[in-house]
């Protein structure tokens, strides 16, 4: 029942999509895409959370929180893309470390651009940043600097993660 409402909410809203993805056979690009899909619908997830009182609504008004979700949501696009990359037909195992090296070496450079307040490299959360108005109407959001040292910290043990 709560489908069928979340469905004719998002139509009346005009949203891009109407439903969310729950599961999907393909386990780790799945993630991706659902974090994707929860971002986008971020303001009909936060509308049809509070309508039906759920513990979680307060979570898509809180700014932090959608920063957060923006920048999963990139880290995870772009894991999905260096995954799709090196499984794609005809690839060889020269052509897959290089691509894994490339995008280990990516890494630094968006950690010392996190640390600098450019999120170029991370759209979603970039776009929050510069422009985006969350649901609580609080308008410009900037990136608090636990979260920025914290996302330094995530790429630091994803580096270390993929250099084994």
């Amino acid at each position: 029942m709560k489908h069928r409402i979340f469905k004719e909410l998002c139509q009346e809203m005009g949203s891009e999509f109407e439903v969310l993805l729950y599961h999907s056979n393909v386990r780790w690009l799945s993630r991706g895409k659902v974090l994707n899909r929860v971002f986008a619908m971020r303001v009909e997830l936060a509308l049809f959370l509070r309508e039906h009182q759920h513990c979680h609504a307060d979570c898509f008004e809180d700014s932090e929180f959608i920063l957060i979700l923006a920048y999963m949501a990139d880290i995870f696009d772009a894991l999905n893309h260096l995954n799709r990359q090196m499984q794609g037909g005809g690839v060889n195992i020269i052509e897959a470390e290089e691509n894994l090296n490339a995008f280990k070496k990516k890494l630094p450079l968006w950690k010392q651009r996190t640390e600098n307040d450019n999120f170029a490299n991370v759209p979603l959360l970039d776009d929050c940043v510069s422009k985006i108005e969350d649901v609580s109407g609080i308008g410009d959001i900037s990136v608090p600097e636990e979260l920025k040292q914290a996302i330094a910290m995530h790429l630091d043990v994803l580096a270390k993660s993929l250099n084994g």
